[in-house]
């Protein structure tokens, strides 16, 4: 019990000391997917604030994990999205209904020509870009480089054959750890490793979520965790 104790200590010191009070007027949330796995939630959601030091904005679209054994949490992790990833895209009710069987597998198998995609295998690449619909959408974190939402087919063939692919020369690396599923939408939590064109070092533990409707990716996530999220356990 006293590594229980220490895990509930430390999230109370999270929450109480260091969250609450950063926001002046409390960190507003707004529920849009519950996905879920094997001893697993996930929750895809919204939150907004003041920031109390200086009254400046602050939103995003984070997602959380949690595993979860018994009546107790035993393991939290939380990815970094962008703002207003989900809203465009849902309505808010925070609800995660039947998993959509052939979704699901389409979801299965798309992962799968995107992990051989990524190192090397072209024709794996082309089949997981030929899943996307016309108008589908690409969500990532916002970077210098990046500006979220990518619209259409041929902006995903953009992303991943002509930037994403070259930056690696001997491949990105990528293998699940947690797969989820709730409605049309199936999460990989995910451990990725590679090399860049400048001999510099990529490790991260992402969150990607494809949402598969009539038989096609209308959406795209990326999420980003930190190095080692999963390790030694993954």
């Amino acid at each position: 019990m006293q590594g229980a104790d220490r895990g509930r200590d430390a999230i109370a010191t999270l929450l109480v000391d260091f969250i609450v009070p950063i926001y002046k007027d409390g960190l507003h949330l707004t529920l849009y997917q519950t996905l879920a796995g094997e001893n697993r939630w996930l929750y895809q959601f919204e939150d907004r604030g003041l920031r109390a030091r200086d009254g400046s904005k602050y939103e995003n679209s984070p997602v959380i994990s949690l595993a979860v054994r018994g009546s107790e949490i035993t393991g939290f992790w939380e990815y970094y999205g962008g703002a207003q990833f989900f809203r465009s895209r849902l309505d808010g009710t925070g609800t995660r209904g039947d998993v959509d069987a052939a979704a699901h597998q389409i979801a299965i198998a798309a992962f799968a020509e995107l992990q051989r995609g990524l190192t090397g295998d072209a024709a794996a690449l082309d089949a997981f870009l030929a899943r996307f619909a016309d108008g589908a959408r690409l969500w990532f974190p916002p970077t210098p480089n990046t500006q979220s939402p990518y619209i259409g087919r041929s902006a995903a063939v953009q992303l991943l054959r002509e930037l994403l692919v070259p930056m690696y020369p001997q491949g990105l690396h990528v293998k699940w750890v947690i797969v989820l599923a709730g409605g049309t939408r199936t999460a990989f939590e995910l451990q990725s490793y590679g090399r860049r064109r400048d001999g510099t070092e990529y490790i991260n533990s992402p969150c990607l979520c494809l949402d598969v409707k009539q038989g096609r990716i209308e959406a795209l996530w990326e999420h980003w965790g930190g190095p080692g999220f999963f390790e030694p356990a993954g």
